[in-house]
């Protein structure tokens, strides 16, 4: 349904840019390698080719969701389609610039997602 290319991170300026590059890497490099291997792969909102068809068919993107990728990966898969990885950087990226801003973020990724997990 889709093939999702990996990012690098170009702002590496602080601790807190470093330290995210860094979790990023490691989130491709061992967890999407992973997935891959069985071809479900998660959309994580940025490059990636999604078949038209497939949106169509679990109603497009929601505009209900704070993490509309994770919600877009869990629908396709869940309808029975495989994703898979592009092992190459295609496009690059920004970081949060202040601790307090990356917890947030992990904290409405991870909230989100137990959510959605238990919620099938």
């Amino acid at each position: 349904a889709y093939v999702q290319g990996k990012f690098e991170i170009f702002t590496r300026d602080s601790l807190v840019r470093r330290c995210n590059a860094i979790l990023y890497a490691w989130y491709y490099e061992m967890m999407s390698r992973a997935k891959d291997l069985r071809h479900q792969v998660l959309f994580n909102g940025t490059s990636a080719c999604i078949r038209k068809a497939a949106l169509e068919k679990i109603g497009g993107f929601s505009e209900v969701t704070l993490t509309e990728d994770i919600d877009t990966s869990f629908l396709i898969l869940s309808a029975g389609y495989e994703t898979r990885m592009l092992d190459a950087v295609v496009t690059t990226a920004l970081v949060p610039w202040r601790f307090r801003d990356l917890t947030t973020q992990f904290w409405r990724w991870s909230n989100h997602l137990s959510s959605r997990i238990f919620s099938f």
